[in-house]
């Protein structure tokens, strides 16, 4: 209390924590909305979000344009704060704009016309699906299921990238995309580098385990 005040606790079904909006279910399962947060975001980017995308899905999406122009001074800062927002966020109640996140993660230093643009088609993306949430259940407390693939050589510099999510049984527990730190030479060398960066999985296991969760 001395360093941190007074502690509020909430005891039931409903909680708030780290803007994460969590409702334990009578069938076990758990809901976790972070709604208002996703609202701050597209704020936060400072241009009106209009139109439709029902997919964050596009052909340019690894492309870096060496053509475009640099992003001004103030418009690279709202870059770097609105991305480092959805990072959170969407580690909280939505990975599947993980791959777009960790892209323009790395353009946070170098951001143009064109990352400003998908960062923009993601926010807008994101508004059309705003009500949408996360439910979460373990069917058993022995078992996680994984799924894991790799890109081969998407990126400008021939790196590839990786992406899987981790599950109990019934939604996503865990998310992951990332660009892949080394250069390989074929699409199975790529698949072993993506085993060793989602090695990580065995310490849940070992959790589970040692929690005499078997």
């Amino acid at each position: 209390k001395k360093h941190f005040g007074d502690i509020k606790a909430t005891w039931g079904q409903k909680h708030k924590f780290l803007g994460m909006e969590i409702v334990f279910w009578d069938d076990k399962k758990v809901e976790i909305r972070m709604k208002e947060k996703w609202e701050e975001s597209i704020e936060a980017f400072g241009e009106k979000i209009t139109g439709t995308v029902l997919s964050l899905a596009r052909a340019d999406f690894f492309t870096v344009n060496e053509d475009a122009k640099k992003l001004s001074d103030e418009k690279k800062s709202i870059f770097h704060k609105v991305t480092a927002k959805l990072l959170y966020l969407c580690k909280g109640v939505k990975p599947d704009i993980e791959t777009l996140i960790s892209f323009l993660g790395i353009r946070v230093t170098c951001s143009e016309t064109d990352d400003w643009e998908k960062l923009r088609h993601g926010l807008t993306f994101i508004q059309n699906t705003i009500d949408d949430f996360m439910i979460i259940e373990a069917n058993n407390f022995s078992e996680l299921f994984t799924w894991f693939n790799t890109a081969y050589a998407v990126h400008a510099n021939k790196h590839g990238h990786m992406g899987g999510a981790i599950s109990m049984g019934y939604g996503i527990l865990h998310g992951k995309g990332a660009k892949q730190k080394l250069n390989v030479k074929s699409f199975t060398e790529s698949e072993l580098v993506r085993v060793s960066d989602t090695s990580h999985i065995t310490y849940g296991l070992y959790l589970l385990e040692n929690r005499d969760m078997k």
